[in-house]
């Protein structure tokens, strides 16, 4: 499980690749809300694109995030989502909290213009 994480416009974009369970869940929280701390962002989209599997940890993840940025004033989105993820999403009502994005985001049309903000947690 690793996490790279992307800083533009305002947005930090967490790409998640492997899977997501209790296992894996903590050390991608700790990268995740260290570059929430350190760039302030006013948005988090967390990118699920490379994610193989996600059990309620996952769930965890998002709701953590959801509640950090929310004491920011910022917002969460989620995309990228395969259909058992966007199942879970639905069914756990964490997609009537955060923005659902239903296709998929090309994280990197813009790399050019992004910040130095890169983190890997394995």
């Amino acid at each position: 499980m690793s996490v790279q994480c992307f800083f533009q416009d305002g947005v930090l974009t967490a790409c998640l690749h492997g899977e997501i369970d209790h296992h894996h869940a903590e050390a991608l929280r700790d990268a995740i809300d260290k570059q929430i701390q350190q760039v302030h962002p006013s948005a988090l989209f967390l990118d699920f694109g490379g994610v193989r599997f996600m059990d309620s940890s996952g769930i965890g993840l998002i709701l953590g995030r959801y509640r950090l940025m929310r004491q920011m004033g910022g917002e969460v989105s989620v995309g990228n989502l395969s259909p058992q993820m966007q199942r879970i999403i639905a069914l756990s009502g964490v997609g009537k909290l955060v923005t659902v994005e239903a296709a998929d985001r090309d994280i990197y049309s813009h790399s050019s213009g992004k910040k130095g903000v890169h983190t890997d947690a394995q």
